[in-house]
């Protein structure tokens, strides 16, 4: 059950990952006249991204179920240092910092404020309510799959009398 959780969030994390790069990529086309600069933090994140969907491609490649929940496992576990290490610790090393043409330390040092700062706290509240539902709703599927072995509801405990009768069409002839 556990590598149920951890796969679900991960395909959460994973859409989430593809929304903030294709959004990146149209911030960037938008402000900086290309969408993809080979930025640090642009290219970070690429790697991040790759490193993400690595996870996929091993779940993908092993056929039985306990080995593939345990290299899942370890892999993620092994992935997860370099993971945090690419999106909270290098994009903030000064040396990035001076080269980066992201904007700096906008959140830390107090720069949303107004309509900005009210539509991203209500964006971030948004997003972070209904990602939650889509996670308990994916997990609960899951859960489904394991104890049913399918998502198809059964037949004979749907309703008992048809719910649409036979429809007569007219002849093509107009009789």
């Amino acid at each position: 059950a556990w590598d149920i959780y951890a796969m679900s969030g991960l395909e959460l994390g994973m859409i989430h990952s593809c929304v903030t790069m294709a959004s990146g990529i149209v911030f960037s086309a938008v402000q900086w006249g290309k969408p993809w600069n080979w930025d640090a933090r642009q290219t970070s994140f690429l790697i991040f991204m790759l490193i993400y969907g690595a996870y996929f491609a091993l779940r993908i490649a092993i056929a039985d179920e306990e080995k593939r929940e345990a290299n899942s496992a370890a892999y993620m576990l092994a992935a997860v240092l370099p993971m945090l290490f690419l999106v909270f610790v290098f994009p903030r090393l000064p040396s990035v910092q001076q080269a980066t043409i992201h904007p700096n330390n906008t959140i830390t040092e107090g720069l949303l404020k107004g309509d900005y700062g009210r539509v991203t706290v209500a964006a971030l509240i948004l997003v972070t309510t209904v990602s939650v539902r889509l996670l308990l709703l994916r997990i609960r599927a899951e859960l489904a799959l394991l104890d049913y072995g399918t998502l198809e509801t059964d037949r004979r405990r749907t309703a008992p009398d048809p719910v649409v009768r036979p429809v007569r069409l007219p002849k093509a002839d107009g009789g």
